[in-house]
């Protein structure tokens, strides 16, 4: 499924959210590394997509519940993780791996 093209995906590491018709993912390009989590904080259901990304750490813009952007471990408790998702990039697309 086409996410997006890569010129959509800075590669300054900001955050941008899509949805499809399955689950809304979070996706960051990260100097040419293309990562996508779940878009929703497990906490209370902040939205990632409008979180800073501190190196590979996602931070939750509600109460700043960090996740390693390359796993989806969560920093502030331990067995909690986001969901991650495979990207490939095929040409000038960016598409998630089915």
């Amino acid at each position: 499924m086409r996410v997006a093209a890569v010129s959509e995906l800075p590669p300054t590491g900001e955050a941008r959210e899509f949805v499809f018709y399955g689950p809304a993912v979070c996706v960051v390009n990260q100097g040419g590394r293309f990562r996508a989590v779940s878009v929703v904080c497990p906490h209370l259901g902040g939205p990632l997509a409008e979180g800073e990304l501190r190196g590979d750490v996602l931070v939750c813009p509600w109460h700043g519940w960090q996740f390693r952007f390359a796993n989806g471990q969560c920093l502030n408790r331990s067995g909690v993780c986001l969901k991650t998702f495979e990207l490939i990039i095929h040409g000038e697309d960016v598409f998630l791996k089915s």
